[in-house]
């Protein structure tokens, strides 16, 4: 039986975020992995000062794995435990970039989509901290793009060069490598769909009149919640969506709260754990996603398993993803974002669509994972 050393460090918080997608993917790979762990011993490794999924640490006490905790990468790198295992499932590709490896074990490296180089910065950034040190460094590496993106692909393509395998969560994503990295061999290209989360709630939602959008990344740049809330503030001043208020998950910066007028329709929350982020998506009257650069895109599947009505970007993996059971809108662009929120929120898709689209990505998905974790517990591995 083969040994697999799990990195969950990378589902803690990191510097910018407590949950975020990649996070998410790999915590939902690990749930599937646990289903075989009669033929595969996993080693599950994360830093035990920092705040751990507890649906994580649950199954980690139900399986009764073994576990190691370290502070940081390089601990884990010290520890000698690459030199007991067959097998080093990262999460990140940018751990691996600072880390060495013995010889003969075989490293997977996950990639949700080469974001330093499809999107490194935005004109935007600055707005998302009101630390003045943080917003200074986002102007300046939007000022010095080109030499940004070039630093940034020397780091990526250390992290696969060291790798056995590299992971995409799309065909968006593998097509990005093909873009940016031509040489590397197709056959250390995976393609693995995003795994569904946790089952959907099945609580009572508590009646009431109140009827909102649910966004979410608010302190995240890359998640566009600036230019959404102006669009969606903009509508309000205009008199439209007189019904609706908005959610927005994310600590938000004062920066970008000075700049709505209509702030007192706005609930600006904290993040959330993954329950009480469900029961938002269970309630919301429809879920508004103008991000500017996604890997796979898990926000709408999530809000999709409730049925509900989704305006997301036209931009890299969703329309591979979502296909027409989605309103589509230009990050960019405002009045087409208004204009798509304003007919979401009076012709909801119809939930036949909804349903047949999220089985067919669940499908999808529990396919190439299986494939997956073939490759895994099998010889080629």
């Amino acid at each position: 039986m083969k040994t697999l050393i799990f990195d969950l460090l990378v589902t803690q918080p990191n510097r910018t975020a407590k949950f975020h997608g990649g996070g998410e993917y790999v915590k939902t790979l690990f749930f599937r992995l646990l289903q075989h762990t009669d033929k595969l011993k996993i080693i599950a490794v994360y830093n035990a000062d920092a705040f751990l999924d507890p649906a994580v640490a649950k199954v980690i006490e139900e399986h009764r794995l073994e576990t190691v905790c370290v502070e940081n990468h390089q601990e884990l790198q010290n520890s000698g435990l690459f030199e007991r295992a067959d097998i080093y499932l990262c999460g990140l590709s940018e751990p691996v970039i600072r880390m060495s490896f013995p010889q003969g074990l075989q490293v997977i490296t996950v990639y949700h989509n080469i974001r330093s180089l499809e999107k490194p910065i935005d004109c935007t950034s600055h707005l998302y901290s009101d630390n003045l040190k943080t917003a200074g460094m986002d102007v300046i590496r939007y000022l010095c793009g080109e030499w940004y993106r070039g630093y940034e692909k020397k780091k990526v393509q250390k992290a696969f060069d060291k790798s056995s395998y590299i992971v995409g969560v799309s065909r968006s994503a593998v097509s990005s490598v093909d873009l940016f990295f031509p040489d590397i061999p197709e056959e250390k290209k995976l393609l693995v769909y995003a795994p569904l989360r946790l089952p959907p709630i099945c609580m009572p939602v508590a009646k009431t009149e109140e009827r909102y959008i649910l966004m979410l990344g608010g302190d995240r740049w890359v998640k566009n919640a600036y230019r959404g809330l102006r669009a969606i503030d903009q509508l309000f001043g205009m008199g439209q969506l007189q019904q609706f208020r908005v959610k927005i998950v994310g600590e938000v910066s004062g920066k970008i709260k000075s700049r709505v007028r209509n702030s007192d329709r706005f609930d600006f929350l904290p993040y959330m754990d993954t329950y009480d982020l469900q029961r938002l998506y269970q309630s919301c009257d429809f879920f508004f996603y103008p991000t500017m650069n996604e890997g796979f895109g898990y926000p709408p599947l999530e809000a999709m398993r409730y049925g509900k009505t989704c305006v997301v970007s036209s931009v890299t993996s969703l329309p591979e993803i979502y296909g027409d059971s989605v309103y589509y809108c230009s990050p960019y662009d405002r009045w087409e974002m208004m204009s798509r929120i304003l007919y979401a929120s009076g012709h909801k898709i119809d939930q036949s669509v909804i349903r047949s689209r999220f089985e067919k990505i669940v499908q999808m998905s529990n396919k190439s994972v299986d494939d997956f974790i073939q490759l895994l517990t099998g010889e080629n591995c």
